[in-house]
């Protein structure tokens, strides 16, 4: 899909869970105006075995520069916010190329592909405290630890994205030679 995608933004959404109103509208509305290469917005996330709990987690308005991304890597990686690809909004030309490395198949993926991203933003990184989307979890989610623990390939998996992580962080700290800081992991 990303591949063949047309428009100037690209936006996701699991299969079972929901936009809240005016998603589309509200965001592409803040990160046309901030002209901004990645925009993320608030969610709830919902508990389907606690009676549908609901927790909100709203992140604060504001937006880091391209240039400043590595100064302020641990405030965004820290606050969960390379966890999901569904409550972004992504330049399409920034991310056309990337893909979803087929190794994880319960879990870890979005985090692969924000990470791979990081090192493409060129103006900033905003964020959107309103709330727009719902996520539904279930004990029987593709993400969840029971799986995880499951998969044959776990430990390859978590040196993957620990690797990636690696290279993000030390291409952010130690550009070679003025050159454009790198950490994306080719599939």
């Amino acid at each position: 899909g990303l591949k063949i995608a047309q428009g100037k933004y690209i936006t996701f959404c699991d299969h079972d869970d929901e936009y809240l109103p005016h998603l589309l509208r509200d965001n592409y509305e803040l990160i046309e105006k901030e002209k901004a290469d990645v925009l993320q917005f608030s969610i709830n996330r919902i508990y389907t075995e606690s009676n549908n709990l609901v927790v909100e987690q709203r992140l604060k308005n504001g937006s880091v520069l391209a240039e400043d991304l590595p100064y302020k890597y641990l405030d965004v990686r820290l606050n969960e916010n390379f966890i999901d690809v569904w409550n972004h909004f992504y330049k399409r030309d920034i991310v056309s190329d990337l893909t979803f490395d087929s190794i994880f198949n319960h879990g870890m993926e979005d985090i692969c592909f924000n990470l791979a991203l990081m090192s493409r933003v060129k103006q900033k990184y905003v964020f959107n405290s309103g709330v727009y989307y719902n996520h539904y979890l279930y004990s029987n989610s593709s993400g969840s630890v029971s799986k995880l623990k499951a998969s044959s390939n776990v430990v390859e998996q978590l040196q993957i994205l620990f690797d990636l992580e690696y290279d993000c962080l030390k291409n952010f700290f130690a550009p070679q030679n003025g050159s454009e800081r790198k950490c994306v992991r080719i599939l």
